[in-house]
């Protein structure tokens, strides 16, 4: 009656791949033929990744360390653990605070090997080696509150041996440069635009040597309230909406408004997906999948924030190794690059 078939059957086999039930209506004046591909049963492992503030680790320094955990599913899996000097010695115990995400401190000393023992909710434990101690003598660190940026240069010894200077970019648009005369700055984040602030660290020569991007988040100073002319409507009766703009100033702004209209009963509302506003701002700058996106325009807390800098930490690190640009020794692509689009 409601235009579904439903049945039951019996994996035999686990382990077999591809599996599949063909489905054939027979005698019957609807005509159908279709395959249905069986998942396979998921795995309970994971993979962790380690992420040196900056880029790199530096050695003597204390270095903040981002990590990510993922399912075998794709998405974030909890993780707690350890971090262990030389297979001997405890440093310290990491445990992911939201999504598989999380950082801790690490001081970083020559000819040590640091490994991560961690296990997941289901009991899995795995070691994982930290990233190798960088050549490099300065790397980027970042702290931030509500009304600045401190933006520190790490470096091993008290001074740096050559020039040094920061380039801050967002949207591609250029915001300043500066030539490094101090380990420290403090930036007033009404300086700067709000969504991702791109910073790199460049050498004398130009060169990049580190990277940081951070979310600069400000208040909105408009509110959009929806209101209908009534509960209930008939089939194809008229909707009356008023739209109110709660401003928390007194400037006058021209704007532009769209409205999709979905079925509640088809439709899933996702408070936590990706939105026009998490995607100008965030998903649109960022490698790779970002899970729950609008959660971290939820609110202003320290934790939310907290949370909102692990992603880009993680998900905006970069790494650069010039040494093998400029020898032009790079791999080269199994296939050739696509200038168009085939189907």
């Amino acid at each position: 009656d409601d235009g579904k078939i439903h049945f039951s059957f019996i994996k035999k086999d686990d382990l077999a791949e591809n599996q599949f039930i063909e489905v054939d209506f027979e005698n019957s004046p609807k005509s159908y033929q279709h395959k249905f591909f069986i998942p396979a049963a998921e795995t309970k492992d994971f993979d962790l990744q380690f992420f040196p503030e900056g880029g790199e680790l530096i050695e003597g320094c204390e270095n903040q360390i981002a990590f990510k955990a993922i399912a075998t599913n794709g998405y974030s899996t909890e993780i707690s653990g350890f971090i262990i000097s030389n297979k001997t010695d405890t440093i310290t115990r990491i445990k992911s605070r939201h999504l598989g995400l999380g950082s801790f401190y690490l001081t970083p000393e020559k000819d040590k090997e640091y490994i991560a023992t961690v296990t997941n909710p289901e009991g899995i434990t795995k070691e994982f080696s930290l990233p190798k101690i960088s050549l490099k003598e300065a790397t980027l660190s970042f702290s931030q509150n509500r009304n600045s940026l401190k933006l520190s240069i790490l470096s091993e010894g008290d001074s740096l041996k050559m020039p040094y200077y920061i380039l801050a970019h967002s949207c591609e648009n250029l915001l300043f440069t500066q030539k490094i005369e101090k380990p420290e700055y403090n930036i007033p984040t009404r300086n700067l635009p709000e969504g991702i602030v791109h910073f790199l660290l460049i050498d004398g020569e130009k060169h990049p040597v580190s990277s940081r991007m951070v979310f600069i988040k400000k208040p909105n100073p408009v509110s959009v309230a929806v209101l209908i002319d009534k509960e209930n409507y008939k089939k194809r009766e008229e909707v009356s909406i008023s739209i109110i703009l709660q401003k928390r100033d007194t400037l006058l702004r021209n704007t532009n408004f769209s409205i999709s209209v979905t079925d509640d009963q088809v439709v899933k509302i996702d408070s936590l997906g990706d939105n026009i506003f998490s995607n100008l701002l965030l998903t649109s700058d960022i490698k790779g999948f970002v899970e729950d996106p609008a959660f971290y325009f939820q609110n202003n807390a320290d934790s939310t924030n907290q949370f909102l800098d692990y992603l880009m930490l993680t998900q905006g690190w970069q790494r650069f190794n010039l040494e093998n640009v400029l020898q032009q020794n790079l791999p080269k692509p199994d296939y050739f690059l696509e200038r168009g689009q085939t189907i």
